[in-house]
């Protein structure tokens, strides 16, 4: 294994490491929560456009039904009357409508399967959403204490609190050792005498 490797896994993991301390999933939850209303606002935008252009669809092909029918009469009334030059032109109009309907009927049925799909897809997440909402509010989260207190313990640790102790315990002691007690003083004058 490289140097250049080690070192390049080595920043990789502190990175890691300070992107998950960071998060907090009280945090996350509500990240999630608003990435799921995104979703929905333009899914729900994308079904009302294409609702609209079904609509269109319908009353675009309800002219030219209604075209054709009225055109079939003048084409019968023109027949009548042996005007052919005015038939013809009736009978080539209604044949470009009638194509027309086809596409038009192509695309209403492609349209509306893909209504179908997308509306169930949204009642779906819809439903996801409510759900996360609903548990979201039953999670009870680690509180996190804020005070200074709090923040000062996490500076300076719990080993480093009784350094202070440690310290003056171990001066007591040295003194204690260094200047012999009153009764320590008694007995050692004692046995001297003896």
């Amino acid at each position: 294994m490289t140097l250049l490797y080690r070192i390049k896994r080595l920043v990789k993991a502190d990175a890691h490491a300070l992107v998950e301390g960071l998060e907090e999933p009280k945090w996350i939850l509500a990240q999630a929560i608003r990435d799921m209303e995104e979703e929905l606002e333009k899914q729900g935008a994308a079904l009302e456009e294409k609702k609209e252009k079904w609509e269109k669809i319908h009353k675009s092909m309800e002219q030219i039904g209604a075209d054709i029918a009225s055109k079939e009469s003048d084409i019968d009334l023109a027949i009548d009357e042996k005007r052919e030059d005015i038939a013809k032109h009736l009978i080539k109009a209604n044949i470009i409508n009638r194509k027309s309907l086809e596409t038009l009927a192509d695309q209403k049925n492609v349209l509306s399967k893909d209504l179908e799909r997308l509306e169930k897809e949204v009642k779906e997440k819809q439903k996801a959403y409510s759900d996360v909402c609903a548990r979201s509010q039953n999670i009870s989260f680690e509180t996190v204490k804020s005070d200074a207190f709090d923040e000062a313990k996490k500076v300076v640790g719990k080993d480093s609190s009784l350094d202070h102790e440690v310290e003056l315990e171990f001066l007591r002691r040295i003194k204690k050792r260094s200047s012999p007690s009153p009764k320590a003083m008694a007995q050692h004058g004692g046995k001297n005498e003896k």
